[in-house]
């Protein structure tokens, strides 16, 4: 049976759930913050100390979070169409992105703006404004949020894609057990059309990290690890060439930020995204094998549906808690990090946990009433 196909099939009117993936998002929402609490460590730690080479360390290591939400993304989008040849109900689709996606998106993005004029006297005027918007440059974890827009955007012609060249729809000939992942034409596309921006579109196209096609081989892996989850062999070659490409990733950052000499070593192209979809497939493996009882599945359900305000929400922690450090004259960056790390997870989670919780009442207490 592969580790990888791990969406429980739901009961009537009810939505698919799957727990590994749910713990996926977790370890990515935590794993973001951790990358924005050790980046100060990375520039602020003397070069070459027992500390910096931590901090690049444990950045480098976590590097794969932002990949492993657009991973997530496109495995759960191919879940709920499952069987299915195409969208069905365009506007229905994209509507349903525009009040879950685009309009907390446009929220904090204007939040982060009003919050730079406020407290750092940047003011953008209008055009700016709209502009950052676009870019999502309102602040630095943004362009997430517009890349997942345009991923939803394409997502049908990706679908499409999957149906007519990838063998997407299930083999009914076969038991779901032996069902492989195997290297398909819209696979080829999908590399090609990466290996173009890659080698070419970003180097010379302003702002094109902005631009889906950075993260299109991780959703699309999401896709195509649904349908046709990767067997043991499969798995122990992401885990060889992910090992490589983190060693080569990792020593390019150390000698970037002069935390050792620089040596020479593979210089292996696309180390980055070759470590992150291995790492990123062998978690989800790894959580498939996790035994979560029905307690503690709907706690991994709850702290995964507020991995996205965490996203959102963490850098503004993080913002007030630089200006105290600096107000209160503190003198260690570690404790600052830690803070920041500890607030910035915990803090939007608790409001949101704590607002789900009130919402949830609420309902109960009105579906009571109106059965009174």
């Amino acid at each position: 049976m592969s580790g990888l196909h791990v969406v429980k099939k739901p009961a009537p009117g009810e939505r698919e759930r799957s727990p590994a993936l749910d713990l996926l998002k977790i370890v990515a929402c935590v794993l973001v913050v951790v990358i924005h609490t050790t980046a100060s460590g990375v520039t602020g730690y003397l070069p070459g100390s027992w500390l910096q080479r931590l901090a690049i360390g444990v950045n480098s290591f976590s590097q794969f979070a932002v990949p492993a939400f657009i991973f997530a993304s496109g495995f759960g989008l191919a879940a709920r169409y499952r069987g299915k040849e195409q969208v069905e109900g365009l506007l229905g689709f994209w509507g349903r992105r525009i009040e879950t996606v685009l309009l907390p998106y446009l929220i904090w993005s204007l939040i982060y703006l009003i919050l730079q004029q406020r407290f750092l006297g940047i003011c953008y005027g209008a055009a700016g404004m709209v502009k950052l918007i676009l870019n999502g440059g309102a602040f630095y974890h943004l362009y997430f949020m517009v890349i997942l827009i345009q991923l939803y955007l394409v997502f049908p012609l990706l679908l499409a894609l999957r149906r007519r060249f990838g063998g997407g729809l299930w083999d009914k000939a076969r038991p779901e057990g032996d069902r492989g992942f195997a290297f398909s034409f819209d696979i080829a596309i999908v590399a090609v059309l990466y290996l173009l921006y890659a080698f070419w579109l970003r180097r010379y196209v302003p702002s094109s990290d902005r631009f889906f096609m950075t993260y299109l081989p991780f959703f699309y892996a999401g896709m195509v690890a649904f349908e046709r989850p990767p067997r043991a062999t499969l798995l122990t070659a992401f885990g060889i060439a992910g090992a490589v490409a983190f060693a080569d990733y990792l020593v390019g950052r150390l000698a970037v930020f002069k935390s050792i000499t620089p040596m020479t070593m593979l210089s292996m192209p696309l180390a980055w995204e070759v470590y992150s979809l291995s790492i990123v497939m062998l978690l989800l493996a790894w959580f498939k094998a996790v035994n979560i009882n029905e307690k503690l599945g709907g706690w991994v359900s709850r702290l995964s549906g507020v991995t996205f305000d965490v996203y959102l929400a963490h850098p503004l922690i993080l913002f007030f808690i630089s200006r105290w450090s600096r107000a209160a004259n503190l003198q260690s960056l570690t404790l600052e990090i830690v803070l920041g790390f500890v607030l910035g997870l915990t803090v939007p989670a608790l409001v949101r946990l704590g607002y789900n919780e009130v919402e949830e009442r609420f309902k109960k207490r009105k579906k009571e009433e109106d059965k009174g």
